[in-house]
């Protein structure tokens, strides 16, 4: 065994690069195991050091640039996140996180146009899965709209977000399930829809098709029902009160019984 590892030494010697990288690549892997621990323990100026550090060994780390970038976005330093997430698009120009956080960093730092680009393309991507990336990515995309003056392109954003409440909240209401936060996220919508599109400038709906556009009539009668709900929660057949009921608790608020 031994003569064959030296037959396999002798025809295939290491070359000098390859020995000449053996200490930088040990210090590399010295100093990313200790900014992930620095990260992980909350030391993120001593972690900013290390990445940097690591990445002048090894700028095609990749993991490193997001960890870099997200430590600078996270303390409120836009224009550093901004080209470490740069950097790591450059390698990985398919990631839908990476163009949406460059987006947030490009938007924390000030520049409203440009970051709509990267934020549109980041959606578009994808987000695999991360919920809470997805509502940051669409709320300010539809706050870079806004700051941009291109009021009607910020529509669409919160329109996802409208409908998500909607579905989910009438699920919710339907059911007696999460009753409060349903109702709570119908009664954003209801209170929001009357003067997002312009469509609901009277007080009467639009029965007999004469007026020009409907009414919001309907909004204030829903307000008025879900803050019924609000304030008691779900119903006697609602699933709340009977999960209530089965872990032997009572409702937040119990209306005195009549004499």
């Amino acid at each position: 065994m031994l003569l064959l590892s030296f037959a396999v030494l002798l025809a295939f010697p290491p070359s000098t690069a390859e020995a000449a990288s053996t200490p930088a690549s040990e210090a590399f892997d010295a100093l990313a195991r200790d900014a992930r621990s620095a990260q992980q323990a909350g030391r993120s100026s001593e972690a900013v050091d290390l990445y940097r550090r690591a990445l002048a060994l090894r700028g095609d780390w990749d993991e490193g640039w997001w960890s870099l970038g997200s430590l600078h976005y996270e303390s409120g330093r836009g224009s550093e996140a901004l080209l470490a997430f740069t950097r790591f698009v450059e390698l990985k120009p398919q990631s839908g996180p990476g163009w949406t956080l460059r987006g947030l960093s490009t938007f924390l730092a000030g520049d409203h146009q440009a970051a709509i680009p990267d934020l549109e393309k980041g959606l578009e991507l994808g987000l695999g899965g991360n919920a809470e990336l997805v509502r940051a990515g669409r709320y300010q995309l539809a706050l870079a709209f806004v700051k941009t003056a291109q009021f009607e392109r910020a529509v669409a954003p919160l329109t996802v977000l409208a409908m998500t409440a909607e579905v989910f909240g009438a699920i919710g209401l339907f059911f007696g399930l999460f009753s409060r936060v349903a109702a709570l996220g119908v009664l954003v919508v209801m209170i929001v829809a009357p003067f997002a599109n312009h469509l609901y400038p009277n007080f009467f709906m639009n029965w007999q098709g004469r007026q020009m556009g409907e009414g919001y009539e309907y909004h204030l009668l829903a307000i008025a029902l879900i803050v019924g709900v609000l304030v008691r929660g779900g119903g006697a057949l609602s699933l709340d009160r009977l999960i209530a009921n089965a872990r032997g608790t009572k409702p937040a608020i119990v209306l005195p019984e009549s004499a």
